[in-house]
């Protein structure tokens, strides 16, 4: 009876914790299922060949992943410390996850020529302007704010000659000063001389309140009834008119 007793008991064990299994893998792809929408990077990292960047994580990680080493590598300094550090030019993906394969960390990674000396060559070149130069896949984008419009073609120009025809400069720089088109009206004054030279006296105020206009070459108008002694050689114009409303 005892001996029955203990193989029953055996036998409901066995079931439960076949049971508790079951359930246990049941439950088991829950929290896959709750993390199954793919990670997307939370930051975006741009390098220059050459140097690098220390990034701190929030959770410790247990694994890292990098998309392509041949543009960007890491080095691990502690579970919550990374160096990520740029080897070519181009664009990667790095990703830490923690103990239970949560995304701790993910970054885009952009690398390309050294920025920061084309920052520093910027700033030498043009102190006034307010310029940023970002890699990104084989060109170099500019942003800010220029003095003029003929700024925003040398900063591209000086760009350009610094990275090399194999990099493509790409701007979107703004001017403070909008691009405008001056046009320049030149008044030509002529002297009292000149006048009296060509002959040209103008008449106002007669007797019947109106006017009175002579033009004549080489000679002058006689003030007393405007007449005009007419050369061979001159062109003569002579009018009268009177002004509406005076």
């Amino acid at each position: 009876m005892t001996s029955r007793n203990f193989i029953r008991r055996a036998r409901l064990g066995t079931a439960c914790t076949a049971l508790a299994i079951g359930l246990g893998m049941a439950a088991a792809p829950a929290p896959a299922l709750a993390q199954s929408g793919a990670a997307r990077p939370s930051e975006t990292l741009n390098l220059s060949q050459g140097t690098g960047t220390l990034v701190r994580l929030a959770s410790p990680m247990t694994d890292l992943f990098v998309a392509n080493d041949a543009v960007a590598d890491v080095q691990v300094r502690s579970s919550t410390q990374l160096y990520v550090f740029g080897k070519g030019r181009g664009e990667t993906t790095v990703y830490a996850t923690g103990r239970n394969g949560r995304v701790v960390y993910g970054a885009n990674v952009r690398v390309g020529n050294n920025i920061s000396s084309v920052d520093e060559m910027l700033r030498m070149a043009m102190p006034e302007a307010s310029i940023q130069a970002t890699p990104m896949n084989n060109l170099v984008l500019l942003t800010g704010t220029v003095g003029s419009p003929t700024d925003v073609e040398e900063a591209q120009r000086l760009v350009q000659a610094y990275v090399g025809d194999g990099t493509q400069v790409v701007s979107r720089l703004r001017s403070a000063v909008p691009l405008q088109v001056n046009l320049k009206v030149k008044i030509a004054e002529v002297s009292r001389s000149l006048i009296k030279e060509v002959g040209l006296n103008l008449l106002s105020g007669d007797s019947s309140s109106g006017f009175r206009f002579g033009v004549a070459q080489g000679q002058k108008i006689d003030p007393d009834d405007g007449s005009v002694l007419i050369p061979d050689f001159g062109s003569v114009l002579v009018g009268r008119g009177k002004l509406l409303g005076v």
